[in-house]
């Protein structure tokens, strides 16, 4: 296997933030290493959009460490932008 998205339907309905939309969220999108830079992670995203483009998704999002630069590089590329910062405060235990 070269690669595989795995990726779950989600309606915002009545939130407070949001306006009713559905969107596709890619939950994981694995490439095997040995493949990488070769086109099939861009393969496959574009498969993913093209399914959520027929299912008249508003958008595609999902969440990347802020860790892995190469990863976030790849979706900017790809024409993905940030939607939101998620924040943690790791705690010494006492």
């Amino acid at each position: 296997m070269l690669g595989y998205g795995f990726c779950q339907m989600i309606r915002h309905e009545k939130d407070p933030v949001m306006t009713d939309r559905l969107e596709l969220y890619l939950d994981d999108l694995c490439v095997d290493a040995s493949t990488r830079g070769t086109g099939v992670g861009k393969a496959l995203y574009a498969a993913i959009r093209k399914y959520a483009k027929a299912r008249n998704c508003h958008s595609v999002s999902l969440n990347v460490w802020s860790c892995n630069e190469s990863a976030y590089k790849f979706y900017v590329n790809l024409g993905l932008t940030p939607r939101k910062t998620y924040m943690e405060e790791l705690l010494d235990a006492e």
